[in-house]
């Protein structure tokens, strides 16, 4: 039987603690909260619950049917399948089996693959640092899920229904997969289990799990000097065929190549100038707790550099670096689209660590005359005066803002009127302190306590020349000084998270009264045509609402389908949608019209700032002509101010002639849809976060 070392024992075990803490801590906040679905996770709520239906039902061919084919965006209007594919809806459907479908079990996945990327980590940087780690990685292991648990966009966005945390863990999964694999040279068995996990890495999140794919590719093909026939004798090439055999049938129909042309047509380019300021800020601020960290992170990838003759050590690097540079050069979104590879600088940091410690304990712990004398002296001096400057910034943001006034105001030249807004109830604040005040005294503390920890390394280097020190007190030395750098922000960071969680939960809580409202005035069967939604108010999670929220207890999903507005719009512009609805509801028979009308209107203190079609005021205006549906209730939500008219299908009015005037007001041709821009901008002082902004450092609750 074989025994687990002492020191890996403790190691996981502690780890296993820790990520037990943060998980139950992270599921009690999303079980807490009233924030609904916005349109990214009720899409994934949905196609989950499509899938689950036919579990439940028994209905396997059905479920091996519309996992292969996901829902269509707008039929039938844009009919092109989603480009979603199904593994997190895999993920989502048993959770369904044994808690029933319900916002809390659809965004409880995440917090489950959290915990599964941690275990993933730990295993990952053993086997990195195991061949120069005298105690077998087991501290490595440890600081991997420490530094896993402390990335502020890793935690956040495993709060909620999305497919990035299930990429994380089955792309972390796949390099483990691969690493043991590549540990023995590639036998047939583990080969097969690394490309099965490869596959299920491109079948979450294809960009993330196809980079990995082709980054192993190359890496493998580095490995044996680019000679196919080593590469097949190794059994590399039956990992690697494997994955690409389950990518090429995954894409085998046209439909499926025709949806991943439009999700490759995201408009993601950026500036250079976003570019770089995004990309430093993503891993300074968004994946890691504090400076030190961020900063250290960088350095350790650098190292590892050093490590690529290391066919292992290579192919995670290779992965990493390429990563970091592709999402780089889109340009946006960057604190979501890197959630997969920002972590694997933190795998990295974990693993340089314990050897970085090692060094520098045997320094301190025999000190030289001379250089290290004065080292330990600009340690200590230059630590005290970061310290300083550091409290000063974190208590007076606004000093601090007066001196670094002109740099600040290049940077938000960026976005003259979005970047680093800070918001306040109601309305923008337009006083320059205040957009970056929460910012500056976040890196004020930051600099602080990073600064202090090198306060004490100078001191103890000055003080150990007169009393020599053995090298464990140095290497305790030499970790406290780490912990004073890191710890204050990961506390700050696990007090602000319940905050941070919903700061990323745009669904505001008086949402759910309004789908509520709406689930309780329509009836379960009949079609509803939603008008006037936007991103926190979509088609998509409607019938959420409408399939887990009926008065009478959950109904299936096909009785409550909702139309109309819907997530794709990056893709697929509403002008069309609006068209055909318009022409439906002005000539079709009555009785081939949706059930339900529902329009959304906002309100003068709208709360989401966004662009919205004209769609409430043609509907409206040609089914009051036509006489085809009445009012059957109306709703005014204050917070988030907006009215909602329920309206039903009444009556058998003849075709409506003469509505093509109100198309033409509004700018929309049913001929070229398209390329008419008939929406105009609402809720001037509500909510918006441009993919740039320093994200949970802009106060937006009112």
């Amino acid at each position: 039987m074989r025994t687990i070392p002492r020191p890996t024992a403790l190691a996981a075990g502690l780890a296993l603690l820790l990520a037990l803490f943060a998980g139950l801590r992270l599921g009690r906040i999303v079980a807490a909260t009233r924030w609904a679905m916005d349109a990214d996770e009720a899409v994934h709520a949905v196609e989950a619950l499509r899938l689950y239906e036919h579990l439940e039902a028994g209905h396997l061919l059905a479920f091996a049917r519309d996992s292969y084919f996901p829902a269509p965006w707008h039929p039938p209007v844009d009919p092109h399948l989603r480009w979603y594919p199904p593994v997190h809806a895999w993920c989502v459907a048993p959770v369904f089996a044994l808690l029933g479908p319900s916002d809390f079990a659809t965004r409880l996945p995440s917090v489950l693959l959290l915990l599964g990327t941690c275990a993933v980590s730990f295993a990952l940087a053993r086997r990195l640092a195991r061949p120069r780690a005298p105690d077998g990685g087991a501290a490595s292991g440890l600081l991997a899920v420490v530094l896993l648990l402390s990335a502020p966009n890793l935690l956040t966005f495993s709060a909620q229904s999305l497919a990035d945390g299930a990429a994380v863990f089955f792309c972390f999964l796949a390099v483990l997969a691969y690493l043991r694999s590549l540990e023995r040279g590639h036998p047939r068995g583990r080969a097969l289990l690394a490309g099965l996990a490869l596959g299920a890495a491109v079948l979450t999140k294809y960009d993330h799990g196809g980079w990995l794919a082709l980054c192993l590719g190359v890496a493998e093909l580095l490995r044996v000097r680019f000679s196919l026939r080593a590469l097949f004798r190794s059994g590399a090439g039956a990992m690697l065929l494997l994955a690409g055999g389950i990518v090429v049938l995954w894409f085998a129909h046209p439909a499926k190549l025709a949806a991943l042309g439009d999700s490759l047509r995201h408009p993601f380019l950026g500036t250079p100038r976003t570019i770089l300021l995004d990309f430093l800020l993503t891993w300074i601020v968004e994946y890691a707790p504090g400076l030190a960290v961020g900063l250290l992170a960088f350095a350790a990838a650098i190292a590892f550099a050093r490590r690529r003759g290391d066919p292992a050590v290579r192919a995670v690097w290779l992965w990493a670096v390429a990563s970091a540079v592709f999402y780089a050069v889109r340009g946006r979104y960057h604190f979501r689209y890197n959630l997969v590879e920002a972590p694997i600088f933190l795998l990295f940091l974990a693993v340089a660590l314990p050897e970085w410690v090692r060094s520098a304990s045997g320094r301190l712990a025999a000190p030289r005359a001379g250089a290290p004398a004065a080292r330990g002296l600009l340690l200590w001096f230059g630590g005290a005066l970061g310290a300083a400057a550091g409290l000063v910034a974190s208590l007076a943001p606004a000093r601090a803002l007066d001196l670094v006034r002109g740099p600040l105001a290049w940077l938000h030249g960026l976005r003259a009127d979005h970047w680093g807004m800070r918001l306040a109830p109601g309305a923008y604040v337009d006083d320059f302190a205040a957009r970056y005040s929460d910012f500056v005294s976040y890196l004020g503390g930051s600099l602080a306590a990073a600064a202090i920890g090198v306060f004490l390394l100078g001191a103890a280097m000055l003080l150990w020349r007169h009393l020599p020190a053995e090298r464990r007190h140095a290497r305790t030395m030499t970790w406290a000084a780490l912990g004073v750098a890191a710890v204050p922000g990961i506390a700050l960071l696990h007090l602000r998270l319940p905050g941070m969680v919903e700061w990323e939960l745009e669904g505001h809580p008086e949402l759910a009264d309004v789908h509520q409202f709406v689930v309780d005035h329509v009836t379960p069967g009949d079609v509803v045509l939603l008008g006037g939604g936007w991103d926190q108010l979509t088609n998509n999670g409607l019938s959420w609402y409408r399939a887990t929220r009926a008065p009478g207890g959950r109904i299936p999903l096909a009785a409550a389908a909702v139309t109309g507005d819907m997530i794709g719009s990056v893709v697929f512009p509403p002008e069309p949608r609006i068209a055909h609805w318009a022409v439906r509801l002005a000539t079709a028979p009555a009785a081939e019209l949706p059930r339900f009308l529902v329009l959304a209107e906002p309100g003068p203190a709208f709360l989401y700032r966004t662009f919205r079609g004209p769609e409430v005021a043609i509907y409206g205006e040609i089914v009051h002509r036509r006489g085809s549906y009445h009012e059957v209730s109306r709703a005014h939500f204050p917070l988030v101010d907006v009215t909602i008219r329920i309206l039903r299908r009444d009556g058998d009015p003849p075709p409506l002639a003469g509505y093509e005037d109100l198309l033409a007001a509004a700018g929309i041709d049913p001929a070229a849809p398209a390329a008419s821009r008939a929406r105009e901008e609402v809720g001037a002082g509500g909510w918006t976060m441009r993919d740039e902004a320093l994200r949970h450092f802009a106060a937006r609750l009112r």
